[in-house]
Formats: structure tokens, sequence, C-alpha cells
């Protein structure tokens, strides 16, 4: 992948998670005040609450060969 791709999709992928931060960050104060929180918004934290994936692949292709510049 180009460079200039993986910082559109890097630059992507940050602002996706400062969307999604307050609601994240409410659904994880409310766990760990032993509240319960509703099965879909489990799911939300499990599934599109969760970035762990996509900042996973980010980084293995940023550390590409394709992605390094060319000295």
């Amino acid at each position: 992948m180009a460079p200039k791709a993986l910082e559109i999709l890097k630059n992507g992928l940050a602002i996706f998670s400062k969307k999604i931060k307050d609601r994240r960050e409410e659904f994880s104060a409310k766990l760990s005040r032993s509240e319960t929180i509703s099965s879909a918004d489990e799911h939300w934290l499990d599934n599109e609450g969760n970035t762990v994936e996509e900042q996973r692949v980010l980084h293995s292709t940023g550390d590409s060969p394709l992605t390094r510049p060319m000295t």
C-alpha cells in the first residue's frame, strides 16, 4: 500500500476514534461502577466501538516493506 493511502487510512481511523470516544467512555464508566448496560450497548462495545483490529492492521501494514520510503 502506498504511504499516502496508509496516511489516509490512519487519519480516517483517528477521526472515527474521536467520534466514538464519548460513547465508549460512557459505557466503560458504567461498567466500572458495576452498572449494567444493554446487550445492544455491549454488542456495540465489542464490535463497532472496538478499533483494536483496525489499529493492528494499520500497524502491521505500516511495517510492510511496501510502505517504507525507498532509500
